[in-house]
């Protein structure tokens, strides 16, 4: 009778999960997708209301790559007729203080992914274009609500999904199961993701944000803008991005405002909390004009900031 044979152990470790791929070698920066020096500067700036453009500008030299773009913004989107500009600093005041320093913080997460397959770079553009949609709804919505956060509710807009960029870099595949980019509304979201990747996006975001040092407030909205009523630090800041992600992420799934329901997003209450009704009907009706703004923005400063070849 044969004697039945038991395999050998063998000394090969067992497959690291997605969370554990998604989140490893956090102390070692050169296996991580990490912001530039420049552009983390460039966000702290952002959020600093005592920032002065020529500490903007002394950002933007240090890095070649961000000194062209920047010539190229102050030269093409604020043209308007305007005698060229061939100096950082005269760029930068052309600009705006803030515009230039949210700007160079976009630049800086395209370099997060512009050394990935091109499929990778194709899903991460989608995203960045939806943050920069994000972020300038977000600015019309202070504006309407008349709260003051010194440019800091855009950078938080600009890297509110940074956590979907670094899953898409780390495990493509993975990622594009658990996130179709379909920008649909669905209070789900963030179970499928933890059911697929064993954490979401803004879980991801927060240990990205925490290990880059970005400031408090837009580490805050990474962690909640899809849990607002969770938040007790910047409490007003996290709903007006969460506000404004829904906002976008209707208009970017129906082509339209007509039909968003701003009852729907416990974040629109935080923001109206005490407002009589005729101010909230006077803010509602101010939607349409506020994303036709945003888009028409986005797209300029998309156009301006990504070379013509």
């Amino acid at each position: 009778m044969p004697v039945l044979s038991h395999p050998k152990p063998t000394d090969r470790a067992p497959i690291p999960c997605t969370r554990d791929i998604v989140l490893s070698d956090l102390e070692r920066v050169e296996s991580y997708p990490m912001l530039s020096d420049s552009a983390v500067r460039a966000a702290a700036l952002a959020s600093t209301p005592d920032a002065s453009a020529a500490e903007v500008a002394a950002v933007i030299r240090r890095d070649s790559v961000l000194t062209a773009a920047v010539l190229r913004v102050a030269n093409t989107w604020t043209y308007r007729g305007r005698a060229e500009v061939g100096d950082v600093l005269q760029a930068v005041l052309r600009i705006g203080l803030k515009e230039c320093a949210t700007l160079v913080c976009a630049i800086g997460m395209r370099n997060l992914y512009k050394s990935h397959p091109p499929e990778v770079q194709k899903r991460c553009d989608v995203l960045l274009r939806h943050s920069l949609f994000v972020a300038q709804v977000a600015a019309g919505l202070a504006r309407l609500t008349g709260a003051e956060f010194e440019g800091t509710e855009f950078t938080a807009g600009l890297l509110h999904d940074i956590g979907r960029i670094v899953a898409t870099v780390k495990v493509p595949e993975t990622a594009e199961s658990a996130d179709p980019l379909d920008f649909r509304e669905d209070d789900d979201t963030l179970a499928h993701e933890r059911n697929v990747l064993g954490i979401d996006h803004c879980a991801i975001g927060y240990q990205f944000a925490t290990q880059n040092s970005l400031p408090e407030p837009v580490v805050r909205v990474i962690l909640n803008h899809h849990r607002p009523g969770e938040e007790k630090l910047h409490r007003e800041l996290v709903a007006l991005l969460s506000a404004a992600d829904a906002l976008a992420n209707y208009v970017q799934d129906k082509h339209k405002v007509a039909g968003f329901e701003p009852a729907r997003h416990s974040a629109f209450a935080i923001l109206v909390t005490g407002w009589p009704s005729d101010r909230k009907a006077k803010f509602r009706s101010a939607f349409p004009g506020t994303v036709v703004q945003a888009l028409r923005d986005t797209r300029a400063m998309l156009k301006a900031f990504t070379p013509s070849e």
